[in-house]
């Protein structure tokens, strides 16, 4: 969702189908909003290898999709059903102490741009403005090592995953 004032900006206009090309979207120039969804998969699965007594090393591999059709945005949508899908690797540590399984994860978001559709707020609602493009990794065309260290996502937490 844009604001009417940084249409300038992206180069639209205050009208259906306002945007004539796909929009590329920089990090604070819209409101990104999950769509929600009809259908939702997730997988994970994780090999674990013992270093010592208390601590040991992980591999791991999570997948989930997202089913798009009906949604509260559905006039927006290409038609039919459509799934959206992520599938992040990753490797962590897992120290055991008397508080518990403590654990560090890394993963890797191996996910390309998103395409979603460009809305602004009007009066009657949401006007459909055309369609953007955000590449949070790939933005300001970075090199090989800055986007790797954009794509990876950390988390520590207590206890097993599963």
């Amino acid at each position: 969702i844009v604001s009417r004032d940084r249409l300038g900006e992206l180069e639209c206009s205050l009208e259906p189908g306002g945007c004539e090309e796909v929009v590329p979207l920089a990090r604070r120039q819209a409101l990104l909003r999950p769509r929600g969804g009809h259908g939702l998969v997730e997988v994970g699965t994780e090999l674990r290898y013992r270093l010592t007594q208390n601590l040991q090393l992980a591999f791991f591999v999570d997948a989930g999709g997202v089913q798009e059709r009906g949604t509260a945005l559905e006039e927006f949508a290409d038609a039919g059903e459509q799934w959206s899908w992520a599938v992040t690797p990753g490797v962590g540590i897992r120290v055991s102490t008397i508080l518990g399984l403590i654990r560090l994860d890394g993963g890797f978001d191996s996910r390309g741009a998103l395409r979603v559709p460009l809305l602004t707020e009007v009066e009657e609602g949401f006007l459909h403005l055309g369609t953007a493009e955000w590449a949070p990794y790939t933005r300001g065309d970075p090199g090989t090592l800055t986007e790797l260290w954009r794509r990876l996502q950390f988390s520590v937490g207590v206890g097993q995953p599963f």
